[in-house]
């Protein structure tokens, strides 16, 4: 469950991913080369841990970093709180261009940036932050943390962080930490499937409704459906390749018969979504407003859908996001209901 965008949580389903920074939270092992840089164990970290580890300089430009090599897009992540000093820099560098962000740990803004990363600063607790930067580019070759006397300076020859839990994977964003101990380790995607049966739905009539932010504006297909698990007959909602588009489909016995996308301002941002089937009323809402309205088709008949899943119908397109709620209504709902459910 994560908390990280609302206190009430989410479902977060994520997919495979594998850790390339060796020894992820044991940064006095030789994987980790330091230059003017020490480290001490044992300090409070993330939730109350006892892992973290205290990162001092002892001279300008101090710094800790990990040889890896790699391309493409590629995001590297740590938490970070800050000690003695207030700052900390993050260095991607390869062998044609470099990029770095740097992070103000009193408040989680960020500073000067070079080289064009996509930057996130994702608020913990007690302090901690976890800072994520991502860059495409060829031939990486290291990554860098770097103890910062404040915005766009690293000359002091004194001071310390606290850091914990280093990750760097293939990507355009962080997925949750997966550690690691002297060789890269893979968390195999999340699957969250068949749920419920045919007792449990009214193919006739009723409102599927989601509440789900996307994990990135990635150009993939991510759906969730309620569907039959014998024959093509599914309601199917999520986002697809377009840029920042949620979609909703419907098959009947395998026919296309509703096909719409819609477009956020950010697949990224909660989205309230409420799609109602019934005889000749099918009716599409998102955020409030009514985006999608069919007045000439009918539903299906009784006891067709079966299970609801996170993937579309043959199970491919698996979805990968925060769900922070998801419910079947087995009887339609008015518009100004749907309207009232859907309103940010």
């Amino acid at each position: 469950i994560d908390f990280s965008d609302s206190t009430n949580g989410a479902l977060l389903l994520e997919p495979q991913s594998t850790n390339l920074a060796l020894q992820s939270n044991q940064f006095n092992e030789s994987e980790w080369s330091k230059t003017n840089t020490s480290v001490s164990a044992n300090e409070t970290g993330v939730g109350g841990s006892t892992n973290a580890w205290l990162l001092s300089k002892s001279s300008s430009d101090g710094l800790i970093r990990q040889f890896i090599t790699t391309t493409g897009a590629n995001t590297f992540s740590v938490y970070v709180k800050k000690g003695s000093l207030s700052w900390v820099r993050l260095f991607i560098a390869s062998s044609t261009e470099s990029s770095s962000v740097y992070v103000n740990l009193d408040n989680g803004l960020t500073g000067t940036s070079s080289g064009s990363p996509t930057v996130k600063v994702v608020p913990m607790d007690n302090g901690w932050y976890r800072c994520i930067i991502t860059k495409d580019t060829t031939n990486i070759n290291n990554f860098r943390i770097y103890p910062a006397d404040a915005d766009n300076d690293t000359s002091g020859t004194s001071g310390n962080i606290y850091i914990q839990y280093a990750q760097v994977e293939a990507g355009s964003y962080a997925t949750s930490y997966i550690p690691t101990s002297g060789s890269t380790t893979t968390r195999l995607a999340d699957v969250c499937n068949n749920s419920g049966s045919a007792q449990d739905f009214n193919s006739e009539e009723g409102v599927l409704y989601a509440e789900i932010a996307a994990l990135a504006n990635d150009g993939t297909f991510r759906f969730i459906s309620l569907k039959n698990n014998t024959t093509v007959d599914i309601i199917r909602i999520g986002y697809i390749t377009t840029s920042n588009r949620i979609e909703i489909q419907n098959y009947k016995s395998g026919v296309l018969f509703n096909s719409f996308n819609y477009e956020v301002q950010d697949v990224k941002t909660n989205s309230k979504i409420a799609f109602k089937w019934k005889d000749n009323d099918f009716q599409l809402y998102i955020n409030g407003l009514n985006v999608l309205s069919n007045t000439s088709v009918t539903a299906w008949g009784s006891g067709v859908f079966q299970s609801l899943q996170f993937d579309q119908h043959n199970g491919g397109n698996a979805f990968y996001g925060n769900t922070r709620d998801l419910r079947i209504y087995n009887t339609a709902l008015t518009d100004q209901e749907l309207i009232a459910l859907t309103t940010i």
